[in-house]
C-alpha cells in the first residue's frame, strides 16, 4: 500500500472512472451472503469491472468487505482514512493499494465528502432505510452524493432491495 498526498489522489481521480463505496459498519455472515448474492450477478460484475479505480472510507464492516471484493479486479483501491481511527478496518493494508489520510481535526463528514467527491458513481449498502438510520455515515454519504449529482446504487441489506439513482449530467 502506498501512502499518497492530495495531488496524487487527484491524479488517480483524473485518471478514469471511479466507484465510491460505503456501507454499514455492522456486518454479519447473513449480510455477507446478501452482498455476495448481489455482487455475483453478472450485470453487477460487469458494472464493477467498468471502473478504473475504487475508493472507500476504510471503515470496518461493509466498506472494508466491498473494497476487498473490488481488490480482486486488479485496479487501484484507494482508502481515504479519517483522522479519527476508531472505526478504521485493521486489515486495510491487505486490500488497499493507496492510502490518503485525512488531516488532523477533520471529521467523518469531511472524509465522506472526499470519498463522494473523488468518485463518479457511488455504491451504498446501509443496513436499513434512511428513516431508521438518520445519523448513519452511509446515509450521510448518500445525501452528499445526491446533492453533488453523483449516480448512486443503493442496496439495502435488511430487505435486499436495490435502487439505482441515476441523474443526467447537464452538458457544458
Amino acid at each position: 500500500m502506498k501512502n499518497i498526498n492530495l495531488a496524487e489522489l487527484a491524479e488517480i481521480v483524473n485518471s478514469g472512472k471511479g466507484l465510491g463505496i460505503g456501507g454499514s459498519r455492522f456486518i454479519t455472515s447473513v449480510n455477507k451472503q446478501v452482498i455476495n448474492k448481489f455482487l455475483n450477478q453478472s450485470a453487477v460484475q460487469n458494472w464493477l469491472r467498468s471502473f478504473d479505480y475504487y475508493i472507500s472510507g476504510g471503515a470496518k464492516g461493509v466498506d472494508a468487505y466491498l473494497l476487498r471484493q473490488c481488490y480482486k479486479y486488479g485496479k487501484p483501491c484507494v482508502t481515504i482514512e479519517p483522522s479519527n481511527k476508531r472505526y478504521v478496518d485493521r486489515y486495510l493494508k491487505e486490500y488497499s493499494t493507496h492510502l490518503f489520510v485525512m488531516p488532523n481535526s477533520t471529521d467523518f463528514r469531511e472524509r465522506n465528502f472526499m470519498v463522494v467527491n473523488s468518485c463518479h458513481e457511488f455504491l451504498a449498502m446501509p443496513m436499513y432505510e434512511e428513516e431508521n438510520e438518520p445519523r448513519s455515515g452511509t446515509w450521510q454519504a448518500v445525501r452528499l452524493a445526491r446533492v453533488m449529482g453523483t449516480p448512486i446504487c443503493l442496496h439495502l441489506l435488511n430487505n435486499k432491495e436495490t435502487f439505482w439513482e441515476r441523474r443526467d449530467v447537464p452538458s457544458v
